[in-house]
């Protein structure tokens, strides 16, 4: 166990070599943000590469430097160690970083993406049925989004005396590889590997997020620190967004080169599963509306729900989450995560930079 740790750390430290290099003379207007594969997060792969995002930082006088995250785990580190300012994830996810690790940074959740309506999902093989998910070996990223996904679906089904399913701790590639060589019989997980395995693998979902509508919301959540501070850095990566969104028509791109082995390089997917909060406008309803506020409860109900099956390494501590209207659900006195709309109201105002 020791030794697996050791690994894990080496690894997840030597990941961070080949982050870019900020001189002293930089480090006080240069800043990071990570963000993973999966759809909602694209637009800031096209942010990186665009024109506009020099527009904005010459406009803010920052300098930006969008890093690609290999998986969650990764950018979980990252952000916690200070090594980005800025990361993208899901409400799930971030209430799950809050309760395992004691060094999680008191965050400021920027604004939302997207609400999750299908894209990530419970894919069983051809040959089985919902009623065969009692016993059955499932692959999934613990304590993860997919992991809520599981357990919801479990509690429409849940009989005294139901066999709970077992369990493999599994991501990316991995879970390609268990599915082929037939260690498990099924998967929770999300796009772009939701769309290939139903493709490649002929496999069929039993249950998404679209049967549980709002309760999924993939977010930009950034430093607390680093947002009293630099609170243009914050403005910027609004506006990039924002303005990025409002020059495109559909998401489509390949999917992850590395997940892609024998199924070919130039595979396709379409993000049908996914409501794109594309204004500022519906960024403020989203943090404005009740929603937001049950998927933060829903979320962590499952933190605590998992935590009392000793799924976490560590203890759950309380906190609390506070939201733009002033209320708190849990802990009130120890406040880590915070929803702040007042640059959302801001870029409402801002015109797309220009060449100067």
């Amino acid at each position: 166990m020791h030794l697996a740790l050791i690994k894990r750390t080496l690894l997840l430290l030597l990941a961070t070599c080949f982050l870019p290099q900020i001189s002293i003379a930089e480090e006080d207007t240069r800043f990071r943000l990570a963000w993973t594969d999966f759809p909602s997060a694209r637009p800031f792969r096209d942010l990186k590469n665009s024109e506009l995002l020099g527009l904005l930082e010459s406009r803010y006088d920052l300098r930006l430097d969008i890093l690609k995250a290999k998986d969650k785990a990764e950018i979980s580190y990252l952000y916690r160690t200070g090594a980005v300012d800025l990361m993208t994830t899901s409400n799930v996810d971030l209430l799950t970083m809050a309760a395992i690790h004691d060094d999680m940074p008191l965050s400021i959740v920027l604004f939302p993406t997207d609400v999750s309506d299908g894209a990530d999902a419970l894919l069983l093989r051809d040959s089985m049925s919902i009623d065969d998910l009692p016993g059955a070996r499932i692959g999934l990223r613990l304590n993860s989004t997919s992991h809520y996904l599981l357990l919801r679906t479990l509690d429409s089904l849940y009989e005294p005396g139901m066999r709970w399913p077992i369990l493999f701790d599994l991501e990316g590639r991995s879970m390609v590889d268990a599915l082929e060589t037939g260690r498990i019989d099924a998967v929770v997980t999300t796009e772009p590997l939701s769309t290939l395995l139903r493709n490649a693998l002929n496999m069929s979902a039993v249950s998404d997020s679209a049967d549980f509508p709002g309760e999924i919301v993939d977010l930009v959540v950034i430093r607390k620190d680093v947002y009293q501070d630099r609170p243009k850095l914050a403005q910027l990566v609004i506006e990039g967004w924002y303005h990025l969104l409002a020059r495109r028509t559909e998401f489509l791109a390949p999917a992850a080169d590395d997940l892609m082995g024998d199924y070919g390089p130039n595979a396709q997917y379409s993000v049908s599963g996914l409501s794109t909060i594309s204004s500022p406008e519906d960024g403020i309803r989203v943090f404005e509306s009740g929603h937001t506020k049950a998927a933060m409860l829903r979320a962590k109900a499952f933190v605590d729900q998992v935590n009392e099956r000793g799924t976490f390494d560590s203890p759950l501590g309380g906190f609390g989450i506070r939201f733009p209207d002033g209320t708190t659900i849990g802990d009130p006195n120890n406040v880590r995560i915070e929803f702040a709309s007042e640059y959302l109201l801001k870029s409402r105002a801002q015109d797309m930079p220009v060449r100067p």
